[in-house]
């Protein structure tokens, strides 16, 4: 049997399948954790900003902005947008210093 593809698992999840989350979870965790935490330097925001990832996609937010072969770019630009957005939050929070 084959691995379904990120497609047939991002429809799966659209119908709330958490098996096929899991498994795009699974698929991708390291490579947005990884991505997160070089622009954060910060563990546990990093950790923040992948679960929000998966919730939007559990939650189906921008789910008419799919394109088959670009799932994984999808999920990683959507990582990239969290993570500016919290250095911005970071930058305006009096005190605070990204990556303490």
């Amino acid at each position: 049997m084959s691995k379904p593809t990120d497609y047939e698992l991002y429809e799966q999840i659209r119908n709330k399948d958490k098996a096929a989350l899991e498994t795009l979870y699974n698929r991708y965790e390291k490579l947005l954790y990884s991505f997160a935490y070089r622009m954060m330097k910060d563990q546990q925001a990093a950790e923040e900003v992948m679960q929000d990832v998966f919730i939007k996609l559990w939650r189906g937010r921008g789910a008419g902005h799919y394109v088959k072969e670009r799932q994984v770019f999808k999920l990683a630009v959507d990582d990239h947008a969290k993570c500016l957005h919290r250095l911005d939050q970071k930058k305006e929070s009096p005190g605070s210093r990204v990556g303490s």
